[in-house]
């Protein structure tokens, strides 16, 4: 079957837009209208409008010089846009490392829009006995050590929002939550030996953006009984890990 004309075009703008991110993706410098219509033998007008269509969708910016700079690739992290699955692409190696030298779990952990902990990422500890927890559900953010370190990096509003909406039907109140909070927030870290799971235990500790906001928290967890033996080797390696993580991160977003 004969493609349509406009079909031959929205396909053709497909193969451009992404040929276009490409070569911006190649140069060194911000480049100008008459740069890409030069290298990439485009008629002007077809160049100008998938330029300002990178603009509009935040992937490229329009300096005062009239000169275009490529901002972040398709599916990279950006303000309004977490882009979970290509941050954990990202930091994924980072992750590795820590469960390698820690022989526990490590779990990537971030916060929904409806304030529940929801893990994006696991890695398995290459041991006989080691800790495996389901991330195919969300959980309730105060009852981990993922959680109280994502709570700690809210804003006064959020985290009061929080809060008051707890009843207290877990047993836990909201100034006593509140305390777990304030205390991971000042320490940096939060460490949580009388996990919701019986018998677990973790550290965790938050990654960063480039303006310092916490979007993810990195956790080691495993048996608790092997967690409080090791800790200081387990506390040292999930805060070198965030730390490069959030290095990693504030590149890009």
């Amino acid at each position: 079957m004969e493609m349509t004309d406009q079909e031959n075009i929205s396909k053709r703008g497909s193969s451009r837009i992404l040929e276009l991110i490409e070569w911006m993706a190649q140069q060194s410098e911000p480049i100008a209208l008459s740069d890409a219509v030069r290298d990439l033998d485009w008629p002007k007008s077809t160049t100008l409008l998938l330029l300002r269509l990178l603009v509009q969708r935040g992937y490229a910016r329009h300096d005062a010089d009239q000169r275009y700079a490529l901002q972040r690739l398709p599916g990279e992290p950006s303000q309004g846009a977490p882009a979970w699955g290509t941050v954990v692409r990202m930091i994924r190696p980072v992750l590795e490392e820590a469960v390698g030298a820690t022989l526990e779990t490590g779990c990537i952990g971030i916060l929904t829009a409806d304030m529940r902990l929801r893990y994006i990422a696991k890695v398995l500890a290459n041991r006989e006995i080691r800790y495996d927890r389901d991330i195919s559900r969300t959980r309730i953010p105060h009852q981990t050590a993922s959680g109280l370190t994502l709570l700690a990096g809210l804003g006064a509003d959020d985290l009061n929002a929080y809060l008051a909406q707890l009843n207290g039907a877990d047993g836990q109140q909201p100034d006593a939550v509140r305390v777990a909070i304030e205390q991971s927030a000042q320490a940096g870290y939060t460490i949580n030996l009388e996990g919701h799971i019986e018998g677990a235990a973790g550290v965790a500790a938050p990654i960063m953006n480039s303006t310092g906001r916490c979007i993810a928290a990195l956790n080691i967890a495993g048996p608790r009984e092997r967690i409080e033996k090791n800790l200081d080797q387990v506390l040292e390696a999930t805060i070198g890990a965030a730390r490069k993580a959030s290095e990693i991160i504030a590149k890009r977003y």
